[in-house]
């Protein structure tokens, strides 16, 4: 089981002094994650050093350690400022280890998990984790962000003149409204200029309202005389911003306000600093829910009812638990749904996914783990994981599917309340990372938008909408983009008129670009625009869907498209309604003896020609593997075959890597309404199957003459020996008694026994010197290949068998099945001979050929271990004598 986190490299730090359980473990996560990066430290002292040195995305901890135990290490890394927020699971061997769970927590740890390790429960646990990482650094950078963009704002405005104060007025409304709390401090020294104490110099309405501190009651007034218990260590970080200029970000608790703030503190003047609050008790209550949720989840996976399904590819049956039955709503003791009727078990986007996925599945192995959108059968809704995978026989054909189905419901839910919570804090922190513009509305006599002028626009908005500020500054939209569609002026002017923000998704012609526009105002008569390019994201989009209904190989439409349209189509308006499907022959023999690639050009170039007779209109898929089919509307029988016959008449005359394309094609006509379109579709390929019947066999033996042909142009050599040992395995077949019809067999088996180099390099083959061990090893498969290619035709099937044990030895060391005596066929015996005799009187530049009495007298010393000694006795005393 693998899966995948956004195709990012996870970092994981495993701490434990027993190696054999990090390498257990480190095999676990290895196997859910294929790009993971795993680092071990053997005690707490290396663990802290490697989380300082490599900064994952989460720490596995053991409890019992030496030295210092797991739950010091806990607390160490949890009181590191940079260490603090990554997210650490202790482990134990004690599943029902309570009070070790409840020491974790209260160290600061974010889960826990029992040995021996559930790769489920590890998969979620490492996804929830990186999750909580991945909010962190992203919050974290996020508040930096802002506080650089507070603080260079304010800068300016601190040395801007009289002749910008309508600027200030601005941008002092838009901090004036925000509903975070903005409060100025000046610090308090002593003699030896420490700081040990500040004064509240100004605050804004949203700090009233955060901290129920009101503005007349603590102006002028130090932090101590406010809030009497504030701490020390507080006024020294407050003090060592204003004193050195460094900002600083934090969440902290404020005891005496019982709330938890995000807290962005930078100076704005020597000895001043500013701060910014927001009030995030929500978002942390949420986030202990949630951490309280997982836990909950956690403790009961094991108990918890996963539902499975498999589906046989062979006979098309399928399997559900009796826990998938449940999930959906079904009766166990029924068979499960017709798969016609899935699609109603889930909202559409997610029915597309799932279908896009499991064609994948289904054509090319591809895994998924998806989360979809369903409709349970009592009309309510919920979410499911889901993940497929399938199962391969030895040779790597695809025989069944297996799925694993659990409901997410609950979890979905939180994760829905943590992302509406996460968004609008993007939306109020990181606008000035996107396209920023404020804009005065302009109304007619009557109140409405007509107009809106540019106040102010930042450098994104410039950089993604291809403006200048000198192009925008106080001039108004129809003059910067005369094309502006009169529908935008009414949507911005009644954010701007009521208040109510907006939210679109718009193309703009003047870049050529897709932008998502979130629109609200600070001020009536007035709206903020922030703009995000999205092109990216839409362009994907349409990848997607592309990818959904074509064949990523011939770029035909695939099987999905083919039955929407064969429905879509189904109308009286197209009749008479023909279907052609047609089928390549002998594409298997051609993948084994020529390798796929070249079968992929078979199948491109056979879909090209397709293609390139049918007209505008017909439909042209590849339903999958070797099969075609074609809708024609408003086409009747007559002129369908007249297609065929185009489509085979520049067949005939196209060969593809020497080899003539051959392709049977069956066709059926719907000429009324009451025939079923789908009883065509059978009729069409009944008759499809009928033409093959008469044209496979004759193909696949003009395909075993177009390999030995290709062998033969690869290799002379080659050319030459075969012809020789099938020359001396008809003398020796003749000389033991054989009957005609053996004697012609031998004859041909002794020609094409190498028949399996065909897919062996030409450079290997043609090779000048000594073969290396690689070189070897793939001259070792031929007889196996030679056997593939042969066994596909009757008229060679039994030869087939010789082909394959030819490299078999009289004492069981040959290859590649190690047969022994007479388990091996006399005839297969017989080529051995022939091939070894032939081998060793031809000439080679690395070796001088042996004369025929060296190679007698080599065949003699290597009967009965090699050779069969009856036969190399016929063959010295007999053949090589008489000839």
């Amino acid at each position: 089981m693998r899966c995948s986190m956004e195709n990012k490299n996870i970092k994981i730090l495993i701490i434990d002094d027993n190696q054999d359980n990090i390498i257990i473990l480190q095999a676990l996560i290895e196997e859910a994650f294929s790009e993971t990066s795993i680092f071990q430290a053997l005690n707490g002292r290396q663990g802290l050093e490697m989380a300082r040195k490599e900064d994952p995305d989460v720490i596995f901890l053991d409890i019992v350690m030496p030295g210092m135990d797991g739950f010091e290490v806990c607390r160490k890394l949890k009181k590191d400022n940079d260490l603090g927020e990554i997210p650490v699971v202790f482990i134990t061997a004690f599943k029902g280890d309570q009070e070790s769970r409840i020491r974790a927590l209260e160290c600061g740890a974010e889960a826990f998990i029992a040995k021996p390790i559930d790769r489920y429960e590890l998969t979620a646990q490492i996804q929830t984790m990186v999750k909580i990482r991945t909010a962190s650094k992203y919050r974290r950078d996020e508040n930096k962000r802002l506080a650089e963009l507070v603080l260079k704002k304010t800068q300016e405005l601190t040395i801007e003149n009289n002749a910008r104060q309508q600027s200030e007025e601005q941008y002092r409304l838009l901090i004036t409204q925000m509903t975070q709390g903005l409060a100025v401090h000046e610090v308090i020294l002593d003699e030896e200029e420490n700081v040990i104490d500040y004064r509240f110099i100004d605050v804004n309405h949203g700090f009233e309202e955060l901290t129920g501190l009101k503005r007349e009651d603590i102006l002028g007034k130090t932090v101590l005389e406010v809030l009497p218990g504030t701490e020390q260590s507080w006024i020294k970080k407050y003090g060592h911003v204003a004193m050195t200029g460094e900002p600083l970000i934090f969440e902290n608790y404020a005891s005496d306000l019982n709330k938890y703030y995000e807290v962005i503190a930078y100076a704005p003047k020597p000895q001043q600093f500013a701060t910014i609050f927001t009030d995030i008790t929500k978002r942390k209550q949420t986030e202990q829910r949630l951490k309280q949720q997982n836990e909950e989840l956690i403790a009961s996976q094991r108990i918890a009812h996963i539902g499975t399904w498999r589906l046989n590819i062979a006979t098309d049956q399928v399997v559900w638990t009796e826990e998938l039955y449940k999930m959906y709503g079904f009766d166990p003791a029924q068979p499960p749904p017709p798969f016609s009727e899935h699609k109603k078990l889930f909202k559409p986007e997610s029915w597309d996914q799932l279908s896009a996925a499991l064609e994948a599945i289904r054509t090319y192995g591809i895994p998924y783990e998806l989360e979809l959108e369903t409709i349970k059968t009592d009309g309510s809704n919920g979410w499911m994981w889901v993940r497929g995978e399938a199962i391969k026989d030895t040779s790597g054909n695809i025989i069944a599917l297996w799925g694993a189905t659990q409901d997410i419901s609950e979890r979905k839910q939180a994760e829905v309340l943590l992302k509406e919570t996460e968004e609008k804090y993007r939306l109020l922190y990181t606008a000035m990372n996107q396209g920023l513009a404020l804009h005065e509305i302009i109304v007619d006599a009557d109140g409405q938008p007509v107009d809106y002028v540019f106040l102010d626009i930042n450098d994104s908005y410039t950089q993604l909408l291809g403006v200048t500020r000198e192009m925008c500054i106080g001039k108004r939209i129809t003059a910067v983009m005369p094309k502006v569609e009169k529908y935008w002026i009414d949507i911005f002017g009644k954010v701007a008129l009521t208040g109510e923000p907006s939210y679109y998704e718009n193309y703009l012609e003047t870049t050529g670009r897709y932008y998502a526009t979130y629109t609200y105002s600070p001020k009536k008569g007035q709206f903020a625009v922030l703009v995000s390019d999205i092109t990216e994201q839409k362009k994907y989009q349409e990848r997607l869907t592309y990818m959904s209904y074509h064949d990523q190989l011939t770029g035909l439409y695939n099987r999905r498209f083919f039955d929407e349209e064969l429905n879509r189509r189904d109308t009286t308006g197209n009749l008479p309604l023909t279907i052609i499907m047609g089928d390549i022959n002998g594409l298997k023999i051609i993948n084994d003896s020529f390798g796929h690639e070249v079968g992929d050009d078979y199948l491109k170039k056979t879909a090209e020609i397709i293609k390139k007779v049918c007209r505008a209109e017909d439909i042209i898929a590849r339903l999958g593997g070797d099969e075609f089919a074609v809708i024609l509307p408003n086409t009747d029988t007559a002129e369908a075959l007249k297609i065929i016959d185009q489509i085979k008449a520049m067949i005939a005359a196209t060969t593809v890597n020497t080899i003539e394309l051959s392709v049977s094609f069956g066709l059926a006509t719907k000429a009324s309404d009451p025939q079923s379109v789908l009883e065509t579709v059978i009729n069409a390929e009944n008759a499809m199957y009928t033409q093959k019947i008469y044209e496979h066999t004759s193909m696949r033996s003009k395909t075993i003459d177009f390999i030995m042909n290709a062998l033969f142009e690869k290799s002379d050599r080659e050319s030459k020996h075969s012809k020789r040992v099938s020359a001396i395995c008809e003398a020796i077949a003749a000389q033991m008694g054989f009957t005609k019809e053996a004697v012609n067999r031998i004859r041909i088996a002794g020609l094409v026994h190498d028949i399996g180099k065909i897919g062996i390099n030409e450079v290997i083959l043609n090779k000048a010197n000594s073969l290396d061990h690689n070189e070897w090893a793939a001259i070792k498969k031929h007889p196996e290949a030679g056997w593939r290619i042969l066994s596909t035709t009757n008229e060679f099937s039994e030869v087939a068998e010789f082909v394959l044990r030819h490299h078999e030895r009289w004492d069981g060391s040959g290859y590649p099945q190690g047969i022994k005596g007479p388990e091996i066929p006399i005839e297969a015996r017989i080529i051995a001979v022939a091939d070894a005799y032939d081998a060793m009187t031809s000439e080679r530049s690395y070796k001088k050929a042996f004369s025929k009495e060296e190679a007698n007298n080599e065949l003699k010393r290597c009967s009965g271990t090699h050779f069969d000694s009856e036969i190399v006795d016929v063959f010295v005393n007999q053949v090589i004598a008489r000839s």
